[in-house]
């Protein structure tokens, strides 16, 4: 089914694209009033340190959810070892993106979580670190204790079975 629905959007983006091609481009009233100046718009800067460690939790509760889901479709069969390691392995690498960011909150939450993906020895072959050993779980369950104290609780999405 999934396969169908791919070919079908493949099909109407393949349409769309030749009738593109072949429309006589419109012709465009010519018109000497002046360009509006563009205006640029920046990513907001958050100064209050609630705001910075939402969006930290924001981060986290996605990395914790991507481990959980994973996990649970890795014991159902759904997720091969090759699979499930790939999902795993990228945690580390999102870590460090959130440790970079200047604004980041939960400083030391993300930095041990990060350390900890160096430390928790792996429990599938390829893996870089056990996202349900310790030190790994504990300090994430740390992390959603700050949070939730921050009033930014981190929630994890378990995909239906539909």
């Amino acid at each position: 089914m999934t396969v169908r629905i791919a070919l079908s959007a493949m099909a109407v983006c393949c349409a769309l694209a030749v009738t593109g091609c072949t429309t006589p481009p419109v012709a465009r009233p010519h018109s000497d009033a002046p360009k509006p100046t563009p205006t640029t718009t920046t990513a907001p800067v958050f100064s209050d340190p609630r705001d910075r460690i939402g969006e930290s939790c924001a981060v986290l509760a996605a990395v914790d959810t991507e481990l959980q889901n994973a996990t649970l479709q890795h014991a159902k069969g759904a997720l091969s070892d090759a699979q499930f390691v790939a999902i795993v392995n990228t945690a580390p690498t999102t870590l460090q993106m959130l440790k970079m960011l200047v604004s980041h909150g939960l400083e030391s939450d993300v930095g041990a979580l990060l350390a900890d993906t160096t430390i928790t020895p792996p429990a599938v072959s390829g893996e870089t670190f056990d996202p349900w050993g310790e030190p790994f779980r504990g300090d994430m369950l740390h992390a959603v204790s700050s949070c939730s104290q921050n009033g930014t609780p981190m929630g994890v999405l378990i995909p239906g079975n539909g």
